[in-house]
């Protein structure tokens, strides 16, 4: 297993990122939208989906709080952040990604310094302000899964006008200000675990 440090995540996100220091690095607090209450469950193979998509659009209705994922097992399609909204993963908390391609639509977006089409991110932030990620779980993108059907185009073995079917990071934070990140283990990327842009 593949884990990022989170001082690492905390000093590469201030370094990259104008904007994340001072006050304005803090999401805003509010009230808390607990998954579970939205009917998440703790069941590593029945998908809370749903249940993260209402949490986060009650917190976007709310103009921002914190969306809360307690201890147990949830397994999501891809999580979208909204601005002023805190993504608390607590202590026992894994937020497991499901495995569908299909679930994961190209968006436009950079791979290797130039703006192409590729997955939808696992845990996407695009162009938001005053997010944090925090608390002491964990966010596996059940990479092997991913690992196991990787295209060969991917070692060098693209042929002629074949585009290659990309895996997605697990952490994609797209031109954002105040931006915190404290805490959580990201493990499991299908490719890039946390890519800062």
């Amino acid at each position: 297993m593949k884990r990022v440090s989170t001082s690492l995540l905390v000093t590469l996100t201030c370094w990259l990122l104008l904007g994340c220091a001072g006050d304005g690095s803090r999401a805003r607090s509010g009230p808390v939208f607990d998954i579970t209450a939205y009917g998440a469950a703790d069941d590593a193979k029945v998908s809370s989906s749903d249940a993260f998509r209402k949490a986060i659009a009650d917190c976007q209705k709310a103009g921002g709080g914190v969306v809360r994922v307690p201890a147990g097992h949830y397994l999501t399609g891809p999580i979208d952040m909204v601005d002023n909204m805190t993504l608390q993963v607590d202590g026992g908390a894994v937020v497991l990604f499901e495995t569908d391609r299909a679930k994961y639509p190209d968006i436009t977006s950079r791979w290797e310094g130039l703006t192409e089409n590729g997955p939808h991110p696992l845990l996407f932030a695009n162009a938001l302000h005053n997010i944090a990620i925090t608390g002491a779980g964990t966010f596996d993108g059940q990479g092997s899964e991913w690992w196991a059907t990787m295209d060969m185009a991917e070692h060098g073995n693209a042929r002629p006008n074949r585009p290659i079917r990309r895996r997605p990071p697990l952490v994609q934070i797209k031109d954002c200000t105040g931006v915190r990140i404290e805490g959580p283990s990201f493990i499991n990327a299908p490719c890039w675990t946390v890519h800062l842009l």
